[in-house]
């Protein structure tokens, strides 16, 4: 598909899916956090279970935003990716810290209101799953060095 298009269409098009991912994050996450206000105040556990999965897709489909950043990238001229990819501040901590508080928001009025082992089950899962999509849709696994670190600090952590 890139064969045909010059350098410049490409970066028109890495800017234009760059403004798309942060313009939909914004508004998921101000929505999402707009709807956890609600449901603390007038709590039920379905509304409260549906703003986890919620916040769970709204990261999966924004991701999938950054996936076509990340394929887009590899096409722009080697200069601007030695300027983009030469940085000490990262943008992808604070995308991925933006919906880790959602969900740990989630969990904690869950946990607080229903005060039970399923909700801590929900929210292990939540948490597990959050982790996985955040790793594979953000380009991190593409490497086989990346898999075997992560690997070797999930064997770490856990101590096995």
């Amino acid at each position: 598909m890139w064969d045909y298009m010059d350098s410049k269409e490409v970066a028109v098009w890495w800017r234009h899916f760059d403004t798309l991912f942060w313009a939909v994050t914004a508004i998921m996450v101000a929505a999402i956090g707009g709807f956890l206000t609600y449901v603390t105040d007038k709590f039920d556990i379905w509304l409260a279970g549906a703003g986890l999965l919620l916040t769970i897709i709204a990261f999966y489909f924004t991701a999938s935003f950054k996936e076509i950043l990340n394929k887009i990238g590899r096409q722009l001229d080697e200069e601007i990716q030695e300027i983009l990819g030469n940085r000490k501040l990262r943008q992808r901590p604070i995308y991925c810290l933006f919906f880790l508080i959602l969900i740990i928001l989630w969990l904690y009025l869950i946990i607080k209101k229903c005060n039970n082992w399923v909700a801590w089950l929900v929210g292990a899962f939540a948490i597990i799953a959050f982790m996985i999509i955040a790793m594979v849709k953000c380009g991190y696994f593409e490497t086989k060095q990346n898999w075997l670190k992560t690997m070797r600090s999930f064997r770490l952590f856990f101590d096995i």
